[in-house]
């Protein structure tokens, strides 16, 4: 998926993440992720799963998932509390407009979705983040695969991020398609795998 979640660039456990922590100040970071996501349409519906668009009454819901601990353990970068994240997030001038939350058909919130640019390679790169607790049950997968139709209906690729030791998620975007390019180094020498998925190997 992209720096499907873990801010900056990487793919998380069935999600995939940009570490929201990971560039220097923590406001800064929190202020960056929150005005550089892109407002996208990215309604997404399958038989499990659908996003809507966020509102600042989704604030606590991303706050618990930015400082979650399982979640943290592939973002690197500096970590902060549930308040301080929360209060990051609403005193932001910029709102949650341009995210998406995931949410079951019974309406349970299990994660969210934007748009984010990497400058690594000058594009814009999906962001993905899931709580742990829906990690292993085909969620994540189930975006991708949906995500990545949309996606390559418009682009002749589809590139992510991944950090090197999220096994699980490199296995799904192997399972999807995605093959190995190169790695990087982001903010704080943290190294990220850099994963594509041409266009050919969707048709």
């Amino acid at each position: 998926m992209p720096c499907f979640h873990k801010t900056y660039g990487h793919f998380g456990r069935g999600v995939l993440y940009r570490n929201v922590a990971g560039q220097g100040c923590y406001r800064e970071t929190i202020y960056s992720l929150l005005c550089e996501s892109r407002e996208r349409t990215v309604l997404i519906k399958t038989n499990r799963l659908k996003t809507r668009q966020a509102t600042s009454k989704d604030a606590e819901f991303f706050a618990q998932v930015l400082t979650n601990t399982e979640v943290q353990k592939y973002t690197g970068g500096i970590k902060a509390s549930f308040d301080q994240t929360l209060q990051h997030i609403k005193r932001s001038p910029c709102d949650l407009n341009s995210f998406y939350i995931i949410e079951t058909s019974s309406k349970i919130k299990i994660g969210y979705l934007a748009f984010v640019p990497n400058s690594y390679f000058s594009e814009d790169e999906p962001l993905i983040s899931l709580l742990p607790e829906y990690w292993r049950k085909g969620y994540g997968s189930e975006i991708l695969a949906t995500l990545k139709e949309k996606w390559l209906q418009e682009h002749d690729q589809m590139s992510v991020t991944v950090n090197p030791q999220n096994v699980s998620s490199i296995e799904l975007l192997r399972k999807h398609g995605f093959v190995y390019v190169e790695e990087y180094q982001q903010g704080f020498n943290q190294k990220q795998h850099v994963y594509r998925c041409p266009i050919d190997k969707f048709t």
